[in-house]
């Protein structure tokens, strides 16, 4: 039971939020207020969840963090869907509206974070085991490239190491 006392450590994952658009490939006129409806809903859910874990242990380590963006920009999908938007024209927003998501981590105060460089999520582990075990070279030896793999989301555009390639804002950096 997640709610009991335990000398042993508990992992719980799970998989809730606000979701992205309907991805019919096509976006609804209120498509904005219903994703911020979804939002308003999955952040009174995680603050209930948050409290529920302090209060059964105040020094857990807790890591929020969403897989992708909303899909709210351009189609409110796959920009690759019915060939909808020319690589040519794909923005910085775009990309950002597809890739960007959030992350919080409440480390434990006991802990001292040997890495606070996260960039991508696929960081989240290296730093977590690191952290944990105290060791630093489990960083370089687990962590992945910062590329984009899934040219589909973004009609060919793609980002390396934080900088865009292709579309309106090519060689800018995505944030």
């Amino acid at each position: 039971n997640f709610m009991s006392s335990s000398s042993h450590p508990k992992f719980l994952y799970t998989h809730t939020g606000p979701s992205h658009s309907q991805n019919s490939g096509k976006c609804r006129t209120n498509e904005t207020i219903l994703f911020e409806t979804r939002l308003i809903q999955s952040n009174t859910e995680m603050k209930k969840d948050i409290e529920a874990i302090e209060s059964n242990n105040p020094d857990a380590l807790i890591i929020i963090n969403g897989d992708h963006g909303p899909y709210l920009t351009g189609n409110c999908t796959t920009l690759s869907k019915n060939n909808f938007m020319l690589k040519e024209k794909v923005s910085k927003l775009d990309l950002q509206d597809r890739y960007g998501t959030f992350l919080a981590i409440k480390w434990p105060e006991s802990l001292e974070i040997l890495d606070e460089k996260i960039t991508v999520l696929q960081d989240i582990f290296p730093a977590i085991f690191a952290t944990l075990l105290k060791d630093k070279s489990i960083l370089s030896e687990i962590q992945i490239s910062t590329n984009t793999v899934d040219e589909h989301i973004t009609s060919g555009v793609t980002v390396k190491n934080g900088i865009i390639f292709g579309g309106t804002d090519d060689g800018l950096p995505l944030y």
